[in-house]
């Protein structure tokens, strides 16, 4: 087994401990780094328990890298809401023109009530992007 191979054994047997995000699991997968990410989607994609599929979410975010914004675009069309609500305070953490062209292109096919969201987190980016410049 080579080190990639023993990297993603690791990741998928700490996000199989996860509880929650404040967890030592937790902390171990966002201590991982960026190199993590596409375990932790393979992680993600095989649980269907929905606790750890919000960690793994909350993971992702702490990240805060732009190589997420897919992850997070897809699970921001999950129907669960916790889900989409997961993946949208993500992408308001991770902010920037690439996070909201992500919710811009799924507040074309959301709903009323994800579109409601949808705009607050439009907002959020925006006024943390003036705050930034003044």
């Amino acid at each position: 087994m080579d080190s990639t191979d023993k990297f993603r054994e690791y990741i998928h047997e700490t996000a199989d401990r996860l509880e929650g995000p404040s967890d030592d699991a937790w902390h171990s997968l966002v201590e991982c780094g960026r190199a993590a990410l596409p375990h932790i989607v393979d992680a993600y994609r095989a649980t269907r328990d929905l606790d750890k599929k919000l960690a793994l979410i909350s993971v992702v975010a702490e990240y805060r890298t732009h190589e997420a914004l897919d992850f997070l675009g897809a699970a921001l069309a999950s129907r669960e809401d916790q889900i989409w609500k997961s993946a949208l305070d993500g992408l308001v953490m991770l902010g920037g023109e690439s996070a909201r062209d992500v919710l811009r292109r799924a507040a074309q096919s959301a709903d009323s009530t994800k579109l409601e969201w949808i705009a607050e987190a439009l907002s959020q980016i925006e006024t943390s992007a003036e705050d930034r410049r003044s």
